[in-house]
């Protein structure tokens, strides 16, 4: 980090080895806008009220600060409340199609709210289904998952890193048909080896997108599992972008709403742990343990989250 104090501003702010002489005797500062209006990009208002010439990481982290303040600020965290023993929320579910955005008949759909049986085998609750919204009852700050079961879609079972704990949340559930998902594979100049696949959606501390994550797919024990992952950045994956990048167009129909997806695909099963970093950082965005299965589809919906590595 350099310092543009006592009389000096860091060469490197204007090239050539010149200095810009400024009285600093009262604090420089108070904001960084001040510093980047003054300065340019890259430069940051100090604890000490000194204007400072920021790393690649640093101004990065600056970025991410203002843009998650959930992940940074205290009294802005997303916390995960003490559960209250005995108390339910509702969980509302609406389907469609991940494809062409089109809703999913209901006939032939099962929803399971699976608790902690990752088998789905005993569903947790009782559920209704109605004009494409899916609700079920489930206690206060549950952390279990949700499973769609339907002959003409890959099952899809849903994971969540934001435990329910009030009836405002309202998740969009994507199923994907076995054809549809060899074609996005095909259209991507990729070989269809199998339909196992795993996408994440990142949201923001407000619930909308959430730009510059990178995720990455390990073993519970943190080894490398999978694969570079694919962003979609219009329509197809993309294994050349770098992180989540905002696309209002995704399979075929263009929605104009705007959404951070990305993921694997032509995967092998097993349990594994996905986490989220803010690009050009360290910081974590936000992870979940899953459980990859054959020919299935696995959604992660992660939000940015200061938690326990374990």
């Amino acid at each position: 980090m350099k310092y543009i104090n006592g009389l000096v501003v860091a060469a490197a702010l204007f090239g050539g080895g010149c200095r810009f002489l400024i009285d600093v005797d009262e604090p420089m500062c108070e904001t960084h806008e001040y510093c980047e209006a003054q300065f340019g990009e890259g430069v940051a208002c100090s604890a000490a009220g000194v204007c400072e010439v920021l790393t690649e990481t640093e101004s990065a982290e600056l970025k991410w600060r203002a843009r998650y303040p959930c992940l940074f600020e205290e009294d802005e965290r997303l916390t995960v409340p003490d559960t209250m023993p005995g108390a339910t929320v509702n969980v509302s579910v609406y389907v469609i199609n991940f494809w062409t955005q089109a809703e999913v008949p209901e006939f032939g759909t099962t929803f399971k709210v699976c608790g902690a049986s990752r088998e789905c085998a005993e569903p947790a609750s009782e559920t209704f289904f109605a004009n494409n919204m899916v609700s079920a009852t489930v206690p206060h700050g549950y952390t279990g998952t949700v499973r769609f079961e339907n002959e003409a879609y890959l099952t899809t079972t849903m994971y969540t890193n934001l435990p329910y704990t009030d009836d405002r949340d309202l998740i969009t559930l994507a199923l994907l048909s076995g054809e549809d998902l060899a074609t996005s594979i095909t259209l991507a100049n990729e070989e269809v080896v199998n339909l196992t696949s795993l996408i994440v959606e990142t949201k923001d501390c407000s619930g909308g997108y959430a730009e510059g994550v990178v995720i990455e797919n390990t073993d519970l024990d943190g080894s490398e599992r999978y694969h570079q992952p694919f962003y979609i950045a219009s329509q197809q994956g993309d294994r050349d972008l770098a992180a989540m990048t905002p696309a209002d167009t995704i399979g075929l129909r263009d929605d104009g709403i705007l959404r951070t997806v990305g993921g694997w695909t032509n995967l092998a099963s097993g349990n594994a742990q996905v986490i989220g970093t803010l690009q050009g950082t360290d910081i974590e965005f936000g992870r979940a343990n899953v459980q990859v299965r054959v020919d299935q589809m696995t959604q992660v919906r992660m939000y940015p989250i200061v938690q326990d590595a374990n």
